[in-house]
Order: C-alpha cells, then structure tokens, then sequence
C-alpha cells in the first residue's frame, strides 16, 4: 500500500511542479512586457528615451551632442505625458541602458571614458593627445529622482582633420527647485536627504 500511496503522491506532484514552472515563466513574460521600451518619439531636440506603459514614466538615455562648449541639456518635468524620473535605466528584463551624450558623427572616436577619473587621467594615457575640455549645462526636471547609469565623461578618438584628441566633459549641474530628491548648487549635484555630492557628476 505504501507503495502505491507513493506513487500517487509523484503522479500529484509532477503535474503541480509543471503547473508551478508555467506560472513563473508567465510572471517572467509580464515582467518584461511590462518594463521600459523605447519611445519612438522624434521631437526632443535628440534625447532618447524610454518609456514604462504601465507606470506612465520614463527615464532618459542618450542624447545626441553637436560638440560645441557651453551647450544646454535640458531634462525636463514630463515628455509625451510621461514623468521623467531617472537618468539611464533597465529596459526590458533588466538591461542597463545608460545617460550618455552621442559625440558628433564627424568625430572619429576610439574610446568613450564612462569614469571621471579615467577622463581626468587622459593626458597621462594618450600624452601626444590634444585635450579639448568642454563644458556642459545640465538642468534636471522637478521628476528626477534616480540616476541608474551615467556615462558620460568624454572620448579619446580623432577630431575631423584626423588629430588625436581627447574631449572631456566637465559638467554644470543644474535643478528645478521643485525637485524633492536633489539640488544644485555651484554648479554641481546633492541629495536633499543627507547633503552629499553625487558621485556621478563629479567633474562639474
């Protein structure tokens, strides 16, 4: 008796596994769906970004740059109805997708310097490299509340009469007094909630 009383228990319990297994990967499958894809929209001034249907918010990715120091970058409160609330994110089922600036096409660029302190330590690395130090104006959106990935501190590569060169950004930081997660101040990034720097601007 024992025997068949096991036997049942196996027949009940794959089934249930089966069952189980199938739930989860419909869980997986919504997840995904329901994540931030791509808009497709073409009339902001060549910022990308993402967009979640079901949150009604999006986090801001690459945008295009014309190499000029000095230039404006504007996030601002909400774009196509959606609240911006982040810089870089996760689309999909977790992919980093990353705040970037897009160096000019006629650039020909080698290696993009998604740290600080690599950008700060060019001239020691490319030493028969001409610097060109730009500077960037970033004006964050009262809706701003994470920076998830950033990376955008400059480029080593070839300008457009072929010299190697090496283009650092130093970034001026700038925030809508509105925004209840960070503020400005000298140019440069701090939380509301313990006055600290933010590390991912530190070169302003």
């Amino acid at each position: 008796m024992q025997k068949k009383h096991s036997g049942k228990m196996g027949a009940i319990a794959l089934p249930v596994a089966l069952i189980a297994a199938a739930v989860g990967v419909l869980l997986w499958m919504l997840t995904g769906a329901q994540g931030y894809r791509a808009a497709d929209w073409t009339d902001t001034d060549g910022q990308r970004y993402y967009r979640n249907l079901v949150t009604h918010q999006a986090f801001a990715a690459d945008v295009d740059w014309d190499g000029s120091d000095g230039a404006v970058i504007v996030i601002p409160d909400e774009v196509h109805g959606y609240k911006v609330t982040a810089l870089g994110g996760y689309i999909g089922r977790g992919v980093p997708t990353a705040f970037a600036l897009n160096a000019p096409e006629i650039w020909n660029t080698q290696v993009v310097f998604g740290d600080e302190k690599v950008a700060a330590d060019a001239e020691k690395d490319y030493p028969n490299a001409k610097i060109v130090d730009c500077t960037v104006t970033l004006r964050l959106g009262r809706n701003v509340k994470a920076l998830n990935e950033v990376s955008c501190f400059g480029w080593q590569g070839y300008d457009e009469n072929g010299a190697e060169t090496v283009w650092r950004l130093r970034w001026n930081v700038e925030c809508d007094e509105g925004n209840e997660t960070f503020y400005a101040k000298g140019g440069r990034l701090y939380r509301c909630a313990d006055g600290a720097a933010v590390e991912a601007f530190r070169c302003a």
